[in-house]
């Protein structure tokens, strides 16, 4: 793995492609955002929240399943310290998190 150290140097990077990041010499795919299949909004009171829902496939575990009209898809769960987190918090086997907002 590169070091980030002055002394020594600097990794170089490169793109190929636009789906594959050159990290000297080591390729390491490059993870697009997920983009969002349909939209909850909810009220918490104070102001409405617009909670993405995405295809299973593009969000890691822990998820909730939610049906939507195209069909099956997930809120993705995030640490309740993530920036991203909404005032929405989710109990599962895992511990505590938070539902993804915009």
């Amino acid at each position: 793995m590169p070091l980030l150290n002055p002394e020594i140097g600097y990794p170089t990077l490169t793109k190929n492609a636009n789906t594959l990041l050159i990290v000297d010499g080591l390729t390491v795919p490059i993870l697009e955002k997920a983009k969002p299949i349909a939209y909850c909004k909810y009220f918490n009171g104070l102001s409405v929240l617009t909670l993405p829902i995405y295809k299973i496939n593009d969000v890691k575990y822990p998820l909730i399943r939610i049906e939507t009209s195209k069909g099956l898809g997930c809120f993705d769960l995030v640490s309740l310290t993530n920036s991203e987190a909404s005032s929405i918090r989710i109990r599962t086997q895992y511990g505590i998190f938070s539902i993804k907002k915009i």
